[in-house]
Order: structure tokens, then sequence, then C-alpha cells
């Protein structure tokens, strides 16, 4: 019919027609035909909906990296982009991994990934079906007559396959860790594995399988060289290569979008208050330096020290002027609209501010809302309008119809970075195009002295790639000029896997929902 929203289709010129026509080689055709079948045949092999009226098959990054983890010893770590299609891609492995007798375990980080996955599984083993045990977020069946040890023993020939799906909180706990059977027959895929790292999860490691899958678009943790080694290791490493939110855009499996940099200034009262806390790093950031026993006490004030400044910027109270500048200029009824806080405070001003200024349909999402969050999403990809959100949204959340997002959240984390611009470049029907806007704070002075050990240095470096690869790439001519005035050199920084500035790495307290 050639008709799809957000699309007008134009007919072929004859004299181009025929220029393509002319350049056509009919002798390959068959060629052509074969190598087609051929990549499609390797496709339905993997896919658990091969033969369903309306299955999915894998993409081509797919298939190579399902392959290229076979030939690993099916040992490894997918790094692909948010929106990339890695739950499918774990689904074709554990429908490869059935007919090779294996019992899959699949750990998730919160209860909201816990029932995705659990629908997922459903729909895609739906005939014969899946035995499923599924483990924390209110079930509790597991450990009735000590369930999981049965579960996870080895299948029988012709038996209906059986698979354990449970949250990273209780698969990490005493009680779980001492029902699994283990062994080569265990297959273990580690959906979001860079939670793994984390001090409280990593006694996962002590189980003995056989495959073993992760999935990340991030999975070296900021910050924390102990916890991502310790995930290396036990996965065996990444497998090559990595698919890149840019290469899924390439490749159709993201939309294409648009960059909006807003760089913001601080206040004089902040600026005054990020300049004396600068100078008190600067002054014990070279005690420090000199300091041949390296006192811990240094390093833990220090650190304090780059939190508090941090919090300044990450505050600025220029943020929700912005918010309510770009929302007013841009907001359309109709369209979907994810707003990204730093704290609470925060939250409260944006969603008040909006609201002052007319803008419907503003809702906020977070951990501590008052109400029910999965209603409010339902209302949301249904009405349109504006979620305010902090964190919630960063892992797992699917709202693909969201088609701009509004950046307020300041980290100096790659993972947050990353995962808060993709999450609006998910495909959906009538989407030719995402919006982001993005609000940079920029103190008045660089940060000379702490090796630009920054904030600024890795959003603004992060940035400027990112906005480099969106259809208008002219967007970050500003932010490079505001480079070259901080000294920041963003064709060789690599804006870095900082520490987050309110979850240091030795002090780490990882929100993992039962």
């Amino acid at each position: 019919t050639n008709t799809w929203p957000g699309v007008i289709t134009q007919s072929l010129p004859d004299s181009a027609r025929a220029e393509i026509v002319s350049a056509a080689d009919a002798a390959k055709w068959p060629e052509f035909i074969d190598d087609i079948c051929l990549t499609l045949e390797q496709a339905a092999g993997w896919s658990p909906e091969a033969g369903k009226q309306g299955g999915r098959a894998p993409r081509p990054h797919q298939v190579a990296a399902l392959e290229a983890w076979t030939d690993r010893g099916r040992r490894g770590i997918f790094e692909h982009a948010t929106g990339s299609g890695k739950t499918f891609t774990a689904l074709c492995a554990m429908n490869d991994g059935f007919r090779r007798g294996d019992v899959p375990l699949v750990l998730v980080p919160s209860d909201l990934l816990l029932k995705q996955w659990d629908a997922e599984i459903g729909a895609a083993f739906s005939d014969p079906g899946v035995q499923l045990l599924i483990c924390g977020g209110g079930h509790a069946d597991w450990r009735a007559d000590a369930r999981l040890r049965s579960w996870t023993r080895p299948t029988s020939s012709g038996a209906r396959p059986r698979a354990i799906l449970s949250t990273l909180q209780t698969a990490t706990s005493p009680a779980f860790l001492g029902l699994v059977s283990g062994g080569s027959h265990l297959f273990m895929i580690a959906d979001e594995v860079h939670r793994l790292g984390a001090i409280g999860a990593r006694q996962i490691f002590t189980l003995d399988t056989g495959a073993r899958l992760g999935l990340s678009a991030t999975p070296r943790r900021a910050g924390d060289p102990e916890g991502t080694k310790a995930i290396l290791d036990y996965f065996e490493g990444v497998v090559p290569p990595p698919f890149t939110l840019m290469d899924a855009v390439a490749a159709g499996a993201l939309t294409p979008y648009a960059y909006h940099a807003h760089p913001i200034r601080l206040e004089s009262d902040e600026q005054a208050r990020w300049l004396e806390v600068t100078e008190r790093i600067r002054r014990l950031s070279a005690r420090s330096q000199g300091d041949a026993d390296g006192q811990p006490g240094l390093q833990v004030r220090l650190k304090l020290l780059l939190i508090q400044r941090a919090r300044i910027v990450k505050g600025a109270r220029r943020k929700v002027e912005a918010a309510t500048a770009v929302l007013s200029q841009h907001f359309r009824p109709g369209q979907h609209w994810i707003v990204y806080c730093d704290d609470q405070g925060q939250l409260g001003q944006v969603k008040a501010a909006l609201r002052s200024r007319g803008i419907p349909d503003v809702h906020e999402y977070h951990s501590a809302m008052i109400g029910d969050r999965a209603r409010t999403l339902a209302f949301f990809n249904e009405r349109g309008g504006t979620v305010v959100s902090i964190r919630c949204l960063d892992e797992g959340v699917d709202i693909p119809a969201v088609s701009h997002a509004l950046i307020l959240a300041s980290s100096r984390n790659p993972r947050e970075f990353i995962q808060r611009r993709g999450r609006v470049l998910r495909r959906y029907p009538g989407k030719a195009l995402a919006h982001i806007h993005d609000v940079i704070v920029t103190p008045d002075r660089a940060e000379e002295g702490d090796d630009l050990e920054s904030m600024l240095t890795g959003e603004l470096v992060r940035a400027i790639e990112f906005g480099s690869n969106a259809i208008n790439p002219g967007c970050v001519a500003d932010l490079k000029r505001l480079a070259a005035q901080f000294g920041i050199d963003f064709d060789t920084a690599a804006g870095g896997f900082e520490v987050d500035d309110d979850e240091p790495a030795d002090l780490e307290k990882e929100s993992i929902d039962a």
C-alpha cells in the first residue's frame, strides 16, 4: 500500500528506474537469492519463534553475535546498545540451549524486568511451552520442598524444557545458592550484567555453570575495576565486536535522532561555592600527592569534597528554568516526553514549574512515588504527555513511544549517560525521528589542579561524541568551543569510567530489587 504514518512516498522517475535496471546484472540474481535464503535459514535456526505466524528472526548482528559466542565455548558478554534486541538475542541462545539439554538460569536486577522477562519467555516459547520457576518479586515457591534443587538438575531426554527466572537479590541469597544443583547443564543468562559486579552480588560467581551469557550496553562498571574484572573473568570477556548505539541506528534497530545541547551557567552563589570547594580539593590533592604513607583519611576527605562539588552542579537552580523553557517552546499535545532529574527535590520543582506554565499531563515516576507506577506508564503510553523521572527509567523500562527526552541529570557514570539517551531511540510506529535535549552545566573556571577529573569533562566529551552522530552534527559546535575553553581535548579524552558521585565504588550500596 506504500503508506506509513509520517512517511511520504513518491514514485520512482522512469529515467532513474531505467538506470537501475540497466545496472543490474540478471545473471547474479540466482546467487543473490541463494545467499538470502541461506541467511534466512541460519537466522530461523536460532529463533524460538521460527515457523510461527509473525514470528521474529534474529537480525544479522544478533546471528553474528550468537555464532561468535558459540565459537568461544558459549561464554561471553554481548555489549549491545539499549534497544538493539539483547533480550531476543538471549532467547535465541536459550532456544539453542534447550536443544542441548541446558537448564537456563536467567538473572535480572529488578521486579519490573522479572515481569518483562516472564512475558517474553512465555511469548517466545508458547509451543510447547517452558516450565518456568520464578524466584523473587513475591514468588517464593522455589523454597517449598527445596523445589529449586530439583528444578536445576539436568533434564532427562524428551522432557519438557525447564528454566529459572530470578531477581539478582534473591539469587545471591545463601538460601538460593545452597539449593542450586550446579554443573555443565546449567546455563546462566545475566541481564544488565554490570550489576553482578557490585560487592553484595559477587557471590553469584561461586555458581558452577556451563554456558554463560551476559547482556549489557555498558558491562564495565564505572570506577570499579575490581567489580569489572570479576564480571569479565567469570563470563570470559566481551564477545567482539560491540554493537554500539550508532551501529544500532545505522542498522535500523534504533530511531535516528536530533541532538539539542543547552549549556547553562551556575548562579553567582553556586559558582562561589563551587570555586571554594575546588580550592579545597586542590589543596587536599596536593597534600595527598605528597603523602608518602598514603593516609586513607586524606583520600576519603578528597572523595567527599568531589561529591560535594558535583552536587552543586547537579542541583543547579537554572536547570529548572531550562526545563520550563525547553518544554514551553517544543512540547506539543500527543507527544511523549521524558525529563530525567537528579533527585527528588529537583523532580518536584520541575513538575510544579511545568504545571504552572500550563504543560498538560505531567506525571512523576520514581521508586518512592504515591500511586501505581505501572498504571502511570500505561496512561502515559496511551495519552502522551511528560514523565518526570529520577533513575527508575535507566534500566529495562520499555516505553518505545517516547519521542523526546530532556536530560537535566548530571552524571559522571557513562552507563547512565548512554542509557538515558538511548531510552528514547527505541523504534515505534510513526516515530521517524527522536529528539534529545541535553542541559549541561558549565562552571566559569576549569578545574585546574585535579587533572580535570570532573563531571564536566566526562559529560562534555560524551555529549560531543553523541551529538556528532546525530542528524544535525553541527549541534556540537558550541560544545567543542566550551571544551577548548576548558582545555579539554575532546578528540583524545575518553570521558572516563569515573565513579559516580553518589555511589563511590568502595561504599556502593547498589539498589537490587527483590
